[in-house]
């Protein structure tokens, strides 16, 4: 099971790579929210590849580049250390 996490005060979803896009539409979709982009495989497709190709769909033109979505990734390299590309205080922080 993949983890995530939603603030609707914030509008941020804290996810793992692994979250089928269907799943975390529908689960933004409980707090009035939703994600920035659209693709016809989103009963397939993984978040981790959506962000790793800055893959657009049909909310590209109104929403802009999922790039410019992402506050932040955690990744482990492949000798074990982790990477934090934006620090947040608690879940739900500013990145600094």
């Amino acid at each position: 099971m993949q983890r995530e996490t939603v603030s609707s005060v914030a509008g941020i979803l804290v996810c793992q790579a692994g979250c089928v896009l269907e799943k975390l539409d529908d689960s933004l979709d409980k707090h009035n929210l939703m994600m920035p982009f659209d693709l016809g495989a989103k009963g397939s497709c993984h978040i981790g590849g959506n962000v790793s190709t800055n893959a657009g769909g049909i909310r590209l033109l109104r929403y802009g580049s999922l790039h410019g979505s992402v506050l932040g990734v955690e990744a482990v390299s492949v000798k074990s250390f982790v990477i934090v590309t934006c620090y947040t205080h608690g879940a739900f922080g500013v990145c600094c």
